[in-house]
């Protein structure tokens, strides 16, 4: 038995799609879309029979937090300034709303870059995406007020 070739032989059978597709047609899957095989991502990893594991899950999270953060980092100067409450406020914001939309922030992401803790925290309540996210975005807007994590 050899693990690595039969990796090897299985990426270059399966090819890499990064995005859930339909394997009898291999459509990728949006709402709506009526799959006719199986849910499939990666090198022909089958969703429904094979889903993934918790440790799987943790390390795409991981990754994905990691993203978060640089998505962060890039829309706020004075990032490196801030303490790891606020840094974790705005990838938590980041990995929850994307970069892009985040970016729109705009005074929001003005009032952090002043330290501006207390108006930074209102623009978070000012906004549509406070009320749609409930309690996580109150917890967000009150360690971003005070710089204290809750429990």
């Amino acid at each position: 038995m050899n693990l690595e070739r039969l990796v090897s032989a299985l990426k270059s059978d399966e090819g890499f799609r990064g995005q859930v597709y339909d394997d009898a047609t291999g459509v990728i899957i949006k709402p709506g879309y009526k799959v006719e095989g199986t849910a499939t991502v990666g090198y022909g990893r089958n969703l429904i029979d094979n889903p993934l594991t918790y440790a799987e899950a943790d390390h795409l999270l991981t990754n994905d937090a990691i993203r978060a953060l640089r998505d962060a980092a890039d829309l706020v100067k004075t990032w490196v300034l801030l303490d790891d409450v606020r840094q974790n406020v705005l990838g938590n914001m980041a990995f929850n709303l994307g970069k892009t939309r985040l970016s729109k922030f705009v005074k929001f992401l003005d009032a952090v870059e002043r330290n501006g803790w207390h108006e930074a925290a209102d623009e978070m309540k000012d906004s549509a995406w406070y009320g749609q996210v409930g309690r996580r975005a109150r917890r967000l807007e009150r360690e971003m007020r005070t710089g204290e994590v809750e429990a």
